[in-house]
């Protein structure tokens, strides 16, 4: 899954995809309501029922046939393939038949080669064996059901996603069907064994109580309810009852979310990211994490900034330590990072590595790295 998630073009498929399957959500329930149909809007649903094999169904389809160790190819790779072939592929497996439930490949076909012919009742598909008669409503249903398999899908990948620390934006595709934000974030502790769940979603500030099984970490239980909470939400408080007590978590959200949509590019900028969110968040009243785990990983990157060769690369990313140091009130963290500030000013590069400042960041890296919370 991590694979997956560092193809540059894999998230912003999955963004899109949530997108996509919105419109198309929002079109058949709309189309639902309307006793007349004229051709028109059928053929201009029937190009987005295409669209929609085309755009979620080839990523869902890709990713699907890679995970499982179908297909060795690359994502990148497979993403420029014919849809209705990978879509073919994918359904030759038992296991992944039923998630593929709705897509219409002979569909994409007939449209392509203009082999469509519609009546007052529904359309007939033209092909090179045969042709299909879909009434109105059977090619509604499908659409639905496509809907409602990428849906699944989508929101299967974005739990997986979020046990690794990336988080995917929904882009509205939870209100698909009239689920509600506050419903969604239920279903999706529902889903991890939770219970007793109670939302209060007041404005700007939403608090979430919950009982949870004993082995589910409260990061990963924060994750799952943020992932669905509408972007004005701008402060959560979670409280958690489990076997070893009660835990109540609260923060704002803009570092909880800078922290799950960070890109992993390697390993330590998500824990520095972390140690961020988790100094700054408070767990029954105190930090969740002590000042000294932001400093640890502040004081590794802070001596690689100063072994960059560049003076303009190395004091930017110093001034952004710094700022971090400011948020949680380390002086002394952000003196020392001044400090390295001006050794860079005044001696460009190499820089003595005996300096004060290079010492004292030394100092804070000594022994093991701190254990981060969970």
């Amino acid at each position: 899954m991590l694979a997956l998630a560092r193809s540059d073009d894999f998230l912003p498929d999955i963004r899109h995809a949530f997108d996509a399957v919105t419109l198309a959500a929002a079109i058949a329930m709309s189309l639902m309501e309307h006793e007349k149909w004229e051709q028109a809007t059928w053929q201009a649903q029937v190009s987005l029922a295409v669209k929609l094999l085309e755009g979620p169904g080839q990523a869902l389809t890709s990713a699907l046939l890679i995970s499982t160790g179908y297909q060795t190819e690359s994502y990148s790779e497979l993403r420029h393939k014919n849809s209705n072939h990978l879509l073919v592929k994918a359904r030759e497996h038992a296991d992944l038949r039923p998630l593929l439930e709705g897509f219409n490949g002979q569909l994409r076909n007939a449209e392509a080669h203009l082999m469509l012919r519609f009546s007052s009742h529904g359309v007939t598909l033209l092909t090179k064996r045969d042709e299909k008669y879909l009434s109105w409503e059977e090619f509604l249903d499908q659409v639905i059901a496509a809907v409602e398999s990428a849906e699944a899908c989508l929101l299967a990948l974005a739990h997986m996603l979020s046990r690794h620390g990336i988080a995917v934006p929904g882009g509205g595709a939870s209100s698909s069907f009239s689920a509600t934000s506050k419903q969604m974030v239920v279903a999706a502790l529902l889903h991890q064994g939770c219970r007793d769940i109670d939302v209060d979603n007041q404005d700007h500030r939403w608090t979430v109580r919950l009982t949870a099984p004993g082995n589910l970490e409260l990061l990963d239980l924060t994750s799952y309810a943020t992932l669905y909470l509408p972007r004005s939400v701008e402060r959560l408080t979670i409280v958690i009852i489990r076997s070893d007590g009660i835990h109540t978590l609260d923060g704002s959200l803009s570092f909880l979310r800078a922290f799950l949509e960070i890109a992993p590019t390697d390993s330590e900028r998500p824990l520095m990211a972390r140690a961020r969110m988790q100094c700054l968040w408070t767990h029954n009243g105190a930090p969740w994490a002590p000042a000294s785990t932001l400093r640890y990983y502040a004081a590794v990157y802070g001596l690689e900034a100063l072994r960059c060769k560049k003076s303009a690369s190395a004091i930017a990313e110093l001034r952004a330590l710094r700022s971090l140091a400011g948020e949680t009130n380390d002086h002394e963290l952000a003196d020392t990072l001044t400090a390295a500030i001006r050794l860079v000013r005044l001696e460009g590069s190499p820089r003595t590595r005996t300096a004060p400042p290079i010492r004292q960041l030394q100092s804070w890296i000594q022994g093991k790295a701190p254990k981060l919370p969970s």
